[in-house]
C-alpha cells in the first residue's frame, strides 16, 4: 500500500508537469457539466454531498459524482458510486475504466470537496480535463486547482460547501 500511494503520488506530480489541458473559467450560469468527487467520511457527508448535488442539478447543471472509500461499501445505504486503492495498479496507474472515463469528460466544475487531502483524488484531479477544478484553499496543491476557497475557522464539509457553491455562483458569473 505505501508503494501504491508513492507511485500514485509520483504519477501525479508528472501529470501536472506534463498537462496539455487548456483550463478556464465559464460563468457558473452557462456550466453545463458539474463532476463531483469526495472522499467517504460516513452517510451524513454523502448526504451533505448529495445535498450540494441536487442544488447543482436545480441550477440546470448535469452532474455527475464520484466517492473514494478505504473500505467496501456494499452495504451503504445511500447510492453513491464509488472506487478505491483497488482502481489502481500497483505502480499508480489507473486501471479502472469508471475512473478513467471520469477522469476523461470534460466537466465545467470538477468540486473536489473534502476537508482533508487524498492521494487517490488528487491524482484524479491532476489527469482531469475538467476546465476548472475547485477545492478548498490548500496553498500546498496550488497546481492542482484552478480556483480554491478559504474559509475561516473551523471547516466542516457542510460549511465547505455552502463557501464553494457562494463562490463559485458569485465569482464565476463576472466573467463573460
Amino acid at each position: 500500500m505505501f508503494f501504491k500511494k508513492f507511485f500514485v503520488e509520483r504519477k501525479t506530480r508528472h501529470a501536472i508537469k506534463k498537462s496539455t489541458v487548456t483550463r478556464d473559467n465559464i460563468s457558473f450560469r452557462k456550466a453545463q457539466s458539474i463532476g463531483i468527487i469526495y472522499s467517504w467520511e460516513g452517510k451524513r457527508k454523502a448526504e451533505i454531498i448529495n445535498d450540494f448535488a441536487k442544488e447543482m442539478e436545480i441550477s440546470g447543471k448535469e452532474v455527475q459524482t464520484l466517492c473514494y472509500s478505504r473500505v467496501d461499501l456494499k452495504i451503504v445505504p445511500v447510492k453513491v458510486d464509488f472506487f478505491s486503492d483497488k482502481d489502481f495498479d500497483n505502480f499508480g496507474k489507473i486501471k479502472s475504466d469508471k475512473l478513467n472515463n471520469f477522469k476523461n469528460l470534460r466537466f465545467d466544475f470538477l468540486y473536489h470537496l473534502d476537508t482533508l487531502p487524498n492521494v487517490y483524488i488528487e491524482n484524479i484531479m491532476a489527469l482531469s480535463n475538467a476546465r476548472c477544478r475547485v477545492s478548498k484553499a490548500d496553498h500546498t496543491k496550488t497546481e492542482l486547482y484552478d480556483f480554491m476557497i478559504q474559509i475561516r475557522g473551523t471547516v466542516g464539509i457542510d460549511k465547505l460547501c455552502q463557501e464553494i457553491l457562494h463562490y463559485t455562483k458569485a465569482l464565476v458569473n463576472n466573467v463573460q
